[in-house]
């Protein structure tokens, strides 16, 4: 059954804020969605940023009819006025969320430069949530100021370690991770967007992790199948798609090599 929880400052629909802050925590919450199930939100104002991180389960967000898949420790942001669609693909898909506005916050979010979606290296910060839970309804002077700095630390979490990366193997395999789903994903793909030989990319694979790029993608690819094969309904058409795959067969061969199984027996093993 899904479950939702959430838990708005008193004043959110107020214009005239009791203390003057560039931006203002507005709202928190929890969501817990079935497989399958879509959340198409209705065509209303909603003047504010939001953040998802997803803590469970498999999830997609859909805006301007791009899809953005989420695994557990993925985190999306919206523009005001966005108006976006949730699909969940596993069973208990789980996300946190919060909203932020004010006359800055237009300005206070780009200043991160932090692209649509993002991925912590750490799970979802549930103490920092409760304590926002916890003084989201207080408004006193000190309680109320003191939200701002509860919502930047949990953005500087959320930001992960993507924009200060340097070094060129670490800087690869996040983006092997953010482009899965595209089939021209390769060395040369990773050359190109580092903007390093290739050649000395495949050197640095080699010393640091002792494989090549092709085999880091792969086994990446091969991870993203199993955990929709076992969290999702999906076809193993869809599944291949969404791993960045063309050819069904490709696949399902490329599959059978690591687990000696078929996709369709590997997910019926239970």
């Amino acid at each position: 059954m899904n479950q939702y929880d959430i838990y708005t400052r008193i004043d959110c629909e107020n214009h005239n804020k009791p203390f003057p802050l560039p931006v203002y925590l507005r709202s928190i919450g929890y969501k817990r969605l079935d497989n399958g199930y879509w959340e198409r939100l209705p065509e209303l104002h909603s003047p504010f940023f939001e953040m998802i991180w997803c803590a469970k389960g498999i999830g997609e967000v859909i805006l301007y009819k791009e899809s953005f898949l989420l695994h557990a420790n993925d985190i999306f942001f919206y523009h005001p006025n966005e108006r976006h669609i949730l699909h969940s693909l596993s069973d208990g898909w789980e996300t946190y969320w919060i909203t932020f506005d004010g006359p800055n916050a237009v300005a206070f979010f780009d200043s991160y430069n932090y692209p649509r979606k993002t991925h912590s290296k750490e799970p979802f910060p549930l103490d920092l949530y409760n304590e926002i839970l916890q003084k989201i309804s207080d408004s006193s002077p000190v309680t109320f100021r003191s939200m701002l700095a509860l919502l930047c630390r949990l953005l500087a979490l959320a930001g992960g370690e993507d924009v200060v990366e340097s070094n060129p193997v670490q800087m690869a395999l996040n983006l092997i991770q953010k482009n899965l789903s595209n089939p021209d994903l390769d060395v040369n793909f990773l050359a190109d967007q580092l903007q390093i030989h290739r050649s000395t990319l495949v050197t640095l694979f080699k010393k640091r992790l002792g494989r090549l790029p092709s085999q880091a993608i792969r086994d990446r690819r091969i991870q993203f199948a199993e955990a929709f094969l076992r969290g999702t309904t999906l076809s193993v058409k869809e599944i291949a798609s969404r791993c960045g795959i063309r050819d069904e067969s490709s696949f399902c061969r490329l599959f059978r090599q690591t687990y000696k199984l078929t996709p369709m027996q590997y997910r019926l093993r239970k």
